[in-house]
């Protein structure tokens, strides 16, 4: 958000501006000079900064097609406690300010159905959605005719507009990582009911083991509880116990780290951990995993409902995204 500055006494410059803009201060310029090369969203946002800055000379009027306050609805459906949504909503939320709009956030849960009225009175332009989507929640949005982008894995059976992180893979990565330290038992923890993204990472596992010809040795357990710490009790303590673990929830992943110090396991010498995205407890030492990068997330995000408000005839397609391993030296080379 741009701040007024008193400029009686000085004269507003282009770095400022850039600056403020979080763009170079060759890109502030060409924009300032209404540039073809510069996106005409960019040049609009840097004008609006410039005016508000009390640039001169003026900069050149930029319609972008959209208000300076325009809204975009964030549709949650399922808990905002879970960390990737929260996180992912404040990315984009960020981003949205930058761009001169406001993310507006509408929780609901996979239960209850969704407050057409409110979602209609809110003026939004467009809107993201995120969670357990399904059909009923992507269509009782279609009734708004407005632009809908789904936001990470989802149960829509159409073609959509959406930006994912591509789990399938992750799950492969994670699996063959551990297999060239020469690992042959890798346990996956799994709820009964995965969410869908851990669904993806046990699949992608599921695939690689099989191309590697090592045994499946996936574990249902609940996600949290004395049942998970009796589960993980007793695979840490079975012959033969697996000689790495790969977790699917945060409870899951300090659940076994703590219960390893308990049983005198050393991490990595002893066994190996692995994990999926930041811990939610940051008392605890995090587990070499892959990350969803949810700065670049939420600007993609935001990008592509951007997109489609200009060019709301686009063809759907799906923004696919890789996540980023974090070394956090828990997995090391089958002990001895």
């Amino acid at each position: 958000m741009a701040h007024s500055i008193d400029n009686t006494s000085r004269r507003v410059t282009q770095a400022e501006i850039a600056k403020e803009a979080r763009v170079s201060r060759a890109t502030a310029s060409l924009a300032l000079r209404n540039s073809p090369r510069i996106s005409l969203e960019t040049r609009a946002r840097i004008a609006r900064i410039a005016r508000a800055l009390g640039y001169s000379p003026l900069p050149p009027d930029i319609d972008d097609g959209r208000t300076e306050q325009s809204n975009i609805g964030f549709i949650l459906i399922g808990s905002p406690d879970f960390q990737l949504y929260y996180m992912t909503f404040h990315a984009a939320a960020v981003e949205a300010l930058q761009q001169g709009q406001h993310l507006l956030f509408h929780p609901s849960s996979p239960e209850v159905e969704l407050d057409f009225e409110l979602l209609e009175s809110s003026g939004c332009n467009g809107f993201l959605l995120m969670g357990a989507v399904e059909d009923r929640h992507y269509n009782a949005v279609m009734e708004l005719e407005k632009p809908i982008v789904v936001v990470g894995e989802h149960r829509v059976s159409r073609t959509v507009h959406g930006v994912n992180i591509d789990n399938f893979q992750a799950g492969q990565i994670a699996a063959r990582y551990l297999a060239a330290l020469g690992h042959e038992r890798i346990a996956f923890i799994l709820a009964p009911d995965p969410y869908i993204d851990a669904a993806k990472w046990y699949h992608g596992y599921g695939v690689a083991m099989a191309d590697l010809g090592l045994p499946d040795d996936r574990v249902e357990l609940p996600w949290q509880g004395r049942a998970l710490e009796t589960g993980l009790e007793d695979l840490l303590t079975r012959d033969p116990r697996p000689t790495a673990v790969i977790t699917s929830s945060p409870h899951a992943r300090w659940t076994a780290m703590d219960l390893a110090a308990k049983l005198g396991l050393r991490v990595p010498q002893d066994i190996s951990m692995f994990g999926f995205g930041p811990l939610w407890n940051d008392s605890h030492s995090a587990t070499t995993e892959l990350d969803t990068p949810i700065e670049t997330f939420g600007k993609v995000v935001l990008r592509r409902i951007n997109e489609l408000i200009d060019n709301p005839d686009d063809f759907p397609l799906t923004v696919m995204l890789s996540l980023v391993m974090n070394d956090n030296n828990t997995c090391g080379p089958v002990p001895a």
